[in-house]
């Protein structure tokens, strides 16, 4: 087998991203289920407002 080349190399990490990225698309169009994740407030689940503290903008989360 030969080594490729970088213009080969970039080509096929182009065409797999491509791919990767098309594959979020095709799934809606293949019928599945688009609400996959559950709601949680029909759940039963408690929703908790809070804030990161990783950097000093705290910005607000979520958490279920």
């Amino acid at each position: 087998m030969t080594k490729p080349t970088r213009r080969q190399f970039i080509k096929i990490a182009g065409l797999g991203a491509g791919v990767a990225a098309g594959s979020g698309l095709v799934s809606n169009l293949w019928g599945l289920d688009p609400d996959m994740v559950p709601d949680p407030k029909t759940d039963g689940d408690k929703i908790v407002p809070t804030f990161c503290e990783l950097c000093f903008w705290k910005c607000g989360v979520l958490a279920h």
